[in-house]
């Protein structure tokens, strides 16, 4: 359930990075660099503001919903643990996971502080069209939404999952070999 979860929480923050990257070049004026998007503050702040949306999520700030899709991964690793799961080298995932994290992190910073804190150079033309645009939106409130009510979703995918334990164990239960010899014919 926490790969499921993950992965939506990652999928609509990226697809919102994308969109928005995609209103603010369009037209054969595509977003090509970093630098493009320095004062980005000043010249389109609600683009910024959805960047910034989008790239504190990945990031795994707490409460947009990447923190939830990274913490229900980590949790699950170190619960399986704690459960006796023979595994142990998920513990060493989860670390490697969250030093993964912060190495992004300090990226994605770096673009919020050009966005912000840089001067523009020539602002983006923003001419990506209203359905990028309301790709932005939707998937800026998606993401807030998502890390303020996470609830909803992590009952869904956990009821998701047993509902496909269930399908697969029995559907698996038909296909294993008998274990014990059977017994001779008299």
């Amino acid at each position: 359930a926490a790969a499921v979860i993950y992965l939506l929480m990652y999928a609509v923050a990226a697809a919102g990075l994308f969109a928005t990257l995609a209103w603010l070049g369009g037209e054969g004026c595509e977003i090509e660099g970093v630098e493009q998007l320095a004062g980005l503050g000043r010249t389109h702040p609600t683009a910024a503001a959805a960047l910034a949306v989008f790239l504190f999520s990945l990031a795994g700030l707490p409460p947009l919903a990447g923190f939830w899709g990274k913490f229900s991964v980590f949790a699950s690793a170190l619960a399986a643990v704690a459960e006796g799961w023979p595994q142990r080298w998920l513990v060493a995932l989860a670390v490697l996971g969250v030093v993964n994290a912060a190495v992004a992190a300090a990226y994605y910073l770096r673009l919020i502080g050009i966005m912000y804190f840089r001067l523009p150079l020539a602002p983006p033309l923003a001419r990506g069209g209203r359905g990028a645009r309301w790709a932005m939106t939707l998937s800026a409130v998606l993401v807030i939404a998502l890390g303020a009510f996470p609830g909803w979703l992590t009952s869904s995918a956990s009821a998701a999952l047993h509902d496909a334990r269930a399908q697969l164990g029995s559907a698996s239960l038909a296909l294993q070999p008998q274990l014990t010899p059977p017994t001779p014919a008299r």
